[in-house]
């Protein structure tokens, strides 16, 4: 029997992530903010121990939905390591078919792993996002109009009961 290289072994992982960052079109407009918590359960050749940071890219056809939102899909995964360590994933929403790439250079100087692997799967997620820039301001422009539309009519109404009471006054 030829024993098998650790390299080609079959394995199992998981992956957690946490991502804050920032979503737009390119315009001010349409920025938020989010949160998001992720997990990916795989299998797949080799095997890899890391941590560290990463940059992420996603593609969507829209804006985030402002508020929690729970995301699930496809998920691939290459890592390799000796102390500075390089990996790169892929996630695919079930329901969007919205698309996030994330990749870990090996000159972040924060993280680091150790061995070789190559792995698909499943993730989960919940992202929590803010309303856009624009939508805030909405709010912002609404409630201040609703405000003074409040102030506008208490003043009125305090008025017209004024004329009210001196017209009564001055009745024969």
């Amino acid at each position: 029997m030829i024993p098998i290289p650790p390299l080609f072994a079959f394995n199992v992982g998981v992956n957690v992530v946490g991502n804050i960052g920032i979503s737009t079109d390119g315009t001010l407009g349409n920025t938020q903010v989010f949160g998001q918590v992720q997990g990916a359960v795989m299998a797949g050749i080799g095997g890899f121990f890391g941590a560290g940071a990463s940059g992420t890219a996603t593609s969507s056809g829209s804006p985030l939905t402002p508020g929690a939102s729970i995301s699930y899909g496809l998920y691939a995964e290459a890592d390799a390591g000796m102390g500075e360590a390089i990996g790169a994933n892929v996630a695919v929403d079930a329901n969007s078919r919205d698309t996030s790439v994330s990749i870990a250079p090996p000159k972040i100087p924060i993280g680091g792993g150790l061995g070789l692997a190559s792995d698909v799967g499943v993730f989960g997620g919940i992202t929590t996002a803010s309303p856009s820039f624009n939508q805030m301001c909405n709010a912002l422009t609404t409630s201040i109009t609703n405000l003074a539309n409040t102030a506008t009519n208490a003043v009125n109404n305090f008025l017209n009961g004024m004329v009210n009471y001196m017209n009564g006054s001055r009745a024969p």
